[in-house]
């Protein structure tokens, strides 16, 4: 877990499949576990915005903590960086997605 005032979603445990594709065209695709995710995006240095983003599909009561952190971590602006075969994605707030690799 990362400080409390910045909480850490660890995807290394079993939970619904996350995904985000992120084309050269600035536009993005994926998942966040329970809903489809689509729109826009802006790289400025190593921040990815997104300029437009909209979300399809119901939110099970069971990943529906899952969906929000997702969405509290992209929206405002987000970074990624790579250590050890740890991928974090770390929002503008400081809240962050951390995945590891499966063994």
């Amino acid at each position: 877990m990362g400080p409390a005032s910045h909480p850490r979603l660890d995807l290394t445990s079993p939970s619904p499949l996350l995904t985000l594709r992120l084309s050269a065209d600035g536009t993005f695709t994926g998942s966040t576990g329970c809903r489809e995710i689509s729109g826009e995006y802006l790289l400025t240095g190593d921040t990815v915005q997104f300029t437009s983003f909209g979300a399809q599909g119901d939110r099970g009561a069971d990943v529906k903590w899952q969906d929000g952190q997702v969405i509290t971590v992209l929206e405002g602006g987000f970074t990624a960086t790579i250590d050890g075969g740890r991928l974090t994605v770390t929002g503008s707030g400081g809240e962050a997605l951390s995945y590891g690799v499966e063994q």
